[in-house]
């Protein structure tokens, strides 16, 4: 992974190989890598810096203005970054004709499907979640840059060819209309009949020449095309391209390795039944059947779709489709592209059986553990402590206390990860819970002098959701509320319908949130790096944890926020009224 690379200067590494063999840097592809995270941009930088020539941007000002000046090959850039976002730069540079073919991958921190999604649809060729493989990167990159050097090949040639045809076609027109005016002459002057047929021979053999000149040229058409059918071979990924009536016209060979259908039967078959044979092979076959068929005549949208295969290999696989403009921008068809990603992800099913497993064996000995912490400082049977005892067991029950929420937390988010949390959704009174969990927390606000205020409606709305995720979620926002309010301070908690949901809103006058900090907040394991933070302590899962449980429950999560000023966390929840009527 990433974060086991040993830090070095991709900057002056890219100065001495340029200047020791200049030859060789230059005949290397170039990758720009725009990230504000110098620490991340030199990792990433010396992953690349044996394969191309690196440079560097610091933010996506610097990324635009570096991208304008050198060109570069192929672009890295982050998502979230200080006067200029990734997903500026990638709009910015879509707009400019000149960056149509330069590839952009985005790096994001996130697993945000809609962010992704609207990513590829400015204009960015893919999406990787950090950290990451180190030979995934380098994979990605590869598949790339062969993919842009196939197109800036074939545009290349064909290019060539239709001005050499051009101009052979006009020779072959003027020959003919000379040919043509010899034929009149020799039926005017029959007495030059010879010299005619001369000049006929000699065209005759302009025109030979010209025809052989063709054919070694259509030799030539015929080698290009193999040698880049050499290339889309050696391609990891499985390819399919269908024109626009959605009839396969190109197959590589690890489509034929992925789905064991020889290219012949593909290029053979029409569409509905290329459909039918690769349907019997995966899961999920309606997103299949609609990536396939309706997406053939939609000339610009760029999507991508998860889907696993089951036969005659269980794979898993991230489908990416995109379309396919030829030099006068005229859309001739439709790219398909299976990346099996199978490994990557029984990795991250075994990071998070791990996580789960740790979790429930640590859980045990804690509890254990703050059992018997409570039971010395609460039994009147086990003796007199004294000050000093109180104290150390005071400490021992507050880590205790803290350990078992670490685990808590950990196990919520493994089953959230693995699929394995049941929900029990059902119509619920919002107002009803929120009046049952106000009594817990009031204790705490008077202790701290500060003030709550409650805003809900007159009718109270019926939501549908699982009671405790409710309440857990009420009670994360509101304890984070309360622990980053200094004394004094105001904390309000609001209910409001709107269309078809009904939003919850925890507003607090607390230390409040920067940009960067709100770009990372559903980050796992990030906590602001402020005092308030470092004095109350947590996991930083409790975020991540509150906004999976909304999402699982068909709401959304939003978060205002302004340094010094206080944070307003927001979240919905459709009303079961609306559901029934649908």
């Amino acid at each position: 992974m990433l974060n086991h690379l040993e830090n070095e200067n991709p900057d002056s590494q890219q100065r001495e190989e340029q200047h020791s063999s200049p030859v060789i840097a230059e005949s290397r592809a170039q990758v720009l890598i725009v990230e504000d995270n110098p620490q991340m941009s030199r990792m990433i930088a010396a992953i690349l810096a044996p394969l191309y020539r690196v440079i560097t941007a610091c933010d996506g000002q610097d990324g635009l203005e570096q991208t304008l000046a050198l060109h570069p090959d192929l672009i890295l850039c982050d998502v979230s970054m200080p006067r200029m976002s990734g997903e500026q730069l990638v709009t910015v540079l879509r707009a400019q004709p000149d960056f149509d073919d330069v590839p952009i991958v985005v790096l994001s921190g996130r697993t945000d499907e809609q962010l992704r999604i609207q990513l590829l649809r400015a204009g960015a060729q893919d999406y990787l979640i950090k950290p990451f493989n180190r030979e995934e990167l380098r994979l990605r990159v590869a598949n790339l840059l062969v993919m842009r050097q196939v197109r800036q090949v074939l545009q290349r040639e064909v290019t060539v060819q239709s001005r050499d045809l051009v101009t052979l076609a006009s020779k072959v027109t003027l020959q003919q209309r000379e040919l043509t005016q010899a034929l009149s002459l020799l039926r005017e002057r029959e007495a030059r009949v010879q010299d005619q047929a001369k000049e006929l021979e000699v065209r005759g053999r302009q025109l030979e020449r010209a025809n052989k000149a063709l054919t070694t040229r259509n030799r030539q058409l015929d080698h290009m095309q193999s040698r880049l059918r050499a290339i889309v071979d050696t391609s990891q990924d499985a390819m399919l391209f269908l024109t626009p009536d959605g009839i396969p016209a190109e197959v590589n060979t690890r489509f034929t390795d992925f789905f064991g259908i020889d290219a012949s039967t593909v290029l053979s078959q029409p569409a509905d039944h290329l459909t039918a044979l690769l349907k019997a092979q995966f899961a999920a076959e309606v997103s299949l059947d609609e990536a396939l068929a309706w997406s053939t005549t939609d000339q610009e949208r760029i999507f991508g779709t998860q889907q696993v295969q089951m036969e005659p290999t269980r794979r898993e696989f991230e489908l990416f489709s995109l379309p396919v403009l030829n030099l006068d921008q005229t859309y001739i068809g439709r790219l398909y592209v299976w990346r099996d990603v199978t490994h990557e992800r029984e990795v991250d099913r075994m990071k998070s059986e791990f996580v789960c497993l740790a979790s429930h064996e640590l859980r045990t000995p804690l509890t254990s553990i703050k059992g018997y912490v409570d039971l010395l400082l609460t039994d009147e049977t086990v003796g007199e402590l004294s000050e000093l005892q109180r104290e150390f067991l005071g400490i021992a029950q507050n880590n205790a206390r803290r350990l078992m929420n670490i685990t808590n937390d950990l196990l919520d988010l493994s089953r959230m990860e693995s699929g394995k949390m049941e929900l029990h959704r059902k119509p619920l009174d919002i107002n009803l819970l929120i009046h049952k969990l106000i009594p817990s927390f009031q204790p705490g606000w008077d202790a701290r002098r500060q003030k709550f205020t409650l805003h809900l409606p007159e009718e109270a709305p019926m939501v549908l959701g699982d009671a405790e995720g409710v309440m857990q979620i009420l009670s994360n926002l509101l304890s984070n509320a309360h622990k980053y309010t200094p004394e004094e301070g105001h904390i309000d908690l609001s209910v409001e319908t709107v269309g078809p949901v009904a939003w919850m809103s925890v507003t607090d006058s607390g230390i409040g949130l920067s940009t960067e900090e709100q770009a990372q907040l559903f980050t796992r394991f990030y906590r602001a790096h402020n005092a308030a933070t470092e004095a109350v302590g947590g996991t930083g899962l409790g975020l991540v944890i509150t906004r999976s449980m909304v999402e699982m429950q068909g709401g959304e999560m939003q978060v205002s926020s302004e340094p010094g000023h206080g944070s307003t966390f927001r979240f919905t929840l459709p009303l079961a009224e609306s559901l029934g009527g649908s």
